[in-house]
């Protein structure tokens, strides 16, 4: 789950759709989902969004959305969001899984923040650099160091494919009113 703040109105011809947040900010989401859980080579996914009306004018959206995503290994996950324009900054966040919850904000007043907790314990991370700029720099030093090393990187083409396949079938899905959409990741990078 995970709340943000759209203080723009986003430009549905710009981003070639009016599903801004399930489109665009819930991608991260669903790329580090599939990462951490979607290995299996197909799943269903079902997704559901809502604009909500703002004074013309204000230069703001809000927006909720959610979707679910059922793996064929029997593994799930669902992802809620919200965009509610509020005069804060910040993304925090929560991961709830079987072992525990991990929590954070990014680009947050106090800074970036992550903390795991589980039955017996809790504890907070220490993290080096912020969201941004430093996780895109990772990312791309993780792309050069593979070619360099003549290995696949772990941010493969192929992660990205299951992604944006996982995306576009929970934006389909949400234009159909919820219905469940089957992904096939088999011919992915072929």
């Amino acid at each position: 789950m995970y709340d943000t703040r759209v203080a723009w109105v986003p430009n549905p011809t710009l981003q070639g759709t009016d599903r801004f947040l399930l489109f665009d900010y819930t991608t991260h989401w669903i790329d580090i989902t599939m990462h951490w859980v979607g290995q299996g080579s197909g799943a269903v996914v079902q997704a559901r969004d809502r604009a909500v009306p703002v004074p013309p004018g204000e230069g703001r959206r809000m927006e909720t959305m959610w979707v679910a995503i059922e793996f064929d290994d029997g593994d799930g996950a669902v992802i809620r969001g919200a965009a509610g324009g509020i005069g804060r900054w910040g993304h925090p966040f929560w991961i709830h899984g079987a072992d525990g919850t991990i929590r954070g904000d990014v680009d947050s007043e106090r800074g970036d923040w992550v903390e795991l907790q589980a039955e017996t314990e809790r504890r907070s991370l220490d993290l080096a650099g912020s969201w941004f700029p430093d996780a895109f720099g990772g990312t791309m030093c993780e792309l050069l160091e593979s070619v360099r090393e003549g290995r696949e990187p772990t941010n493969s083409l192929r992660d990205h494919l299951r992604t944006l396949s996982a995306v576009c079938g929970a934006c389909e899905s949400a234009r159909r009113g919820g219905i469940p959409v089957r992904l096939s990741f088999e011919d992915l990078c072929q």
